[in-house]
């Protein structure tokens, strides 16, 4: 249901690292090769050089990112997810034509839940289920987070694989 984009209208693919040093990717000249594909896919495209984060954290500066606006203008914070008063970066997409989809790995602080989904046609964060539900409560995450550290799984239950991200996108 939504209008053709324009012929003229290049592909866009936005891949943010979250935490990833640019000085330990080949892509930006670390000495082994840790980043082929995207050494190869910057090649065709546009590679941005000088990117600093407007906060120390994910959602803030994710926030940011995706509207344009420091961190002190936006609603995003540790309490209250990213509220409209901003038009995002996949909601101008989508009001020109584009498909827009939004695969992340970062089951804390980039689901849904935090308005980060906004305007994207689909956004795949983790699967609803009592599991999930579970595993993402504020009452039961503390005992959530004493099982993991027992069991030496810290990522287990907050994070996808770069995998399931790159399946799920693919």
């Amino acid at each position: 249901g939504l209008p053709q984009a324009r012929a003229q209208a290049p592909n866009v693919l936005l891949i943010v690292l979250d935490t990833v040093r640019a000085r330990s990717l080949s892509l930006y000249g670390y000495e082994r090769p840790t980043s082929p594909s995207l050494d190869a896919f910057a090649r065709t495209g546009v590679r941005f050089d000088n990117a600093i984060a407007p906060a120390p954290w994910t959602l803030p500066t994710h926030a940011s990112l995706f509207s344009g606006r420091l961190p002190k203008e936006l609603t995003a914070d540790w309490r209250s997810p990213l509220d409209r008063t901003h038009a995002t970066l996949a909601e101008v997409l989508q009001q020109r034509g584009y498909m827009t989809v939004g695969d992340v790995a970062n089951l804390l602080y980039t689901t849904s839940s935090t308005g980060l989904d906004r305007g994207f046609l689909r956004y795949s964060d983790f699967p609803l289920s009592t599991a999930t539900f579970m595993e993402q409560s504020w009452l039961v995450r503390p005992l959530v987070g004493e099982v993991r550290r027992n069991l030496n799984a810290e990522d287990m239950m907050v994070r996808k694989s770069g995998a399931e991200v790159t399946d799920a996108f693919l």
